[in-house]
């Protein structure tokens, strides 16, 4: 069989931990840059093939996500404030609801990434998929059946709804990274 051992690193591996982890890190961040632009997210609503959903506080965006019209959830993000209120199960409550009704499709998928993520998406009823993932990819496939039990009415968002959205979900995303950063500098 296979050998592993965990073992306390020494000086002289420190530079390849640090090699591992920025490799993860950046190969994670490349599909999340090269996705989550507002042109491109605009462009996928515009022709149908991306419906995004928002929960607000008090007027504010608080929680997103977005899944293409093949089922296949490519977003799903609360702010670190709101978490922990069930926001993201009840976001993918709506997308499974959604992808049966409007869609007629019975699965939806996510591609989970990081892949520390793909717990949440098990404990939620999703189950790990054989999508031919090789051992250097960044995200981990589940799929769950979609909702045929609900009723879903649909209801229209304005241009400058989804705008309005769209940019506060980036600038929520950019300023958590700008704040990471500082507090990684910071302590570090």
């Amino acid at each position: 069989g296979k050998m592993m051992e965990i073992a306390i690193l020494t000086a002289e591996q420190i530079s390849y931990a640090v090699m591992l982890s920025r490799m993860v890190y950046d190969q994670a961040n490349i599909f999340f840059d090269e996705y989550m632009n507002e042109d491109n997210i605009k462009r996928q609503v515009e022709e149908g093939v991306l419906t995004i959903w928002g929960i607000c506080e008090n007027r504010q965006l608080v929680a997103v996500s977005g899944m293409t019209n093949q089922g296949h959830i490519t977003m799903l993000y609360v702010h670190p404030y709101f978490q922990r209120k069930k926001y993201a199960s009840m976001l993918i409550e709506e997308m499974r609801v959604y992808a049966a009704k409007e869609y007629d499709i019975d699965w939806i998928t996510v591609n989970a990434m990081p892949t520390c993520s793909a717990t949440y998406f098990y404990k939620r009823g999703f189950r790990y998929t054989n999508s031919g993932q090789n051992f250097n990819s960044p995200y981990i496939s589940l799929q769950t059946k979609s909702n045929r039990c609900a009723n879903y009415r649909t209801r229209p968002i304005s241009g400058k709804a989804l705008a309005a959205v769209i940019s506060v979900f980036l600038c929520l995303i950019f300023g958590s990274s700008f704040g990471y950063i500082i507090y990684f500098l910071v302590t570090h």
